[in-house]
């Protein structure tokens, strides 16, 4: 680990520390107060607000948690900052091996000294970029719902397939091989249990400005539940 800490910054390390500051919602402090920079921050402190004890509290807590397994995160990680930091350390006597961009920010003896929170910092970034796509779900269900509470159970749901579009035959394509996505059985095997969708109040798309109602008890056929 301690080699990969070491090309790694050899490889990126303006890169990497641009990350570790962007987990931390410092962006703009580092590398301008851009508009772009001042959005990212904001958007990146409301999705993992931690601060600096909150980081080292995730660091501290692998060996407790996760025994010794994390036990060894931790080493590997006290490596690979070990690794970072060698090659800062010789780029501060060799400005060959120092980035350009830092001289052009204004921080000519290069970046801080690397901690093994900078790790959560930059993880908790990539966990918020990664953790926005899908979660259309309860959409497409409530969308299903009304396609067959105004058309019927056979029609709506075939006018929600064509409508949804999961594998639409006039999009173009650049390869000749056809990939089914969502490919709906014309009849569901004897063995398959009946689909079930969620009740009205079973997921919220949006905080809710008042207190929200319960439910009342679910119609008699199961799939769906009077209104909140």
């Amino acid at each position: 680990m301690f080699g990969l800490g070491y090309v790694a910054a050899e490889d990126r390390l303006f890169f990497m520390d641009v990350l570790r500051h962007s987990g931390r919602a410092q962006l703009s402090s580092f590398a301008g107060g851009a508009a772009g920079n001042r959005k990212m921050d904001q958007e990146q402190w409301r999705l993992a607000p931690y601060t600096e004890a909150d980081l080292e509290r995730q660091i501290d807590a692998f060996d407790d948690r996760y025994g010794e397994e994390g036990r060894q995160i931790q080493l590997d990680a006290a490596d690979y900052v070990a690794g970072v930091n060698k090659y800062i350390s010789e780029a501060r006597l060799d400005i060959t091996k120092m980035p350009g961009e830092y001289a052009a920010i204004g921080r000519p003896l290069g970046p801080d000294p690397w901690k093994a929170t900078d790790l959560a910092a930059t993880a908790s970034l990539v966990g918020g970029i990664f953790g926005k796509g899908g979660g259309a779900e309860l959409t497409q269900m409530e969308l299903r719902r009304s396609f067959v509470s105004r058309y019927g159970s056979r029609r709506g749901v075939r006018l929600w397939r064509e409508w949804a579009a999961y594998e639409d035959p006039d999009a173009p394509t650049t390869v000749r091989k056809r990939f089914h996505i969502r490919r709906h059985r014309a009849r569901p095997p004897a063995t398959a249990s009946r689909s079930r969708t969620p009740d009205r109040c079973s997921g919220q798309t949006s905080w809710p400005r008042r207190p929200v109602r319960r439910c009342r008890a679910p119609s008699r056929d199961r799939t769906s539940s009077r209104d909140c």
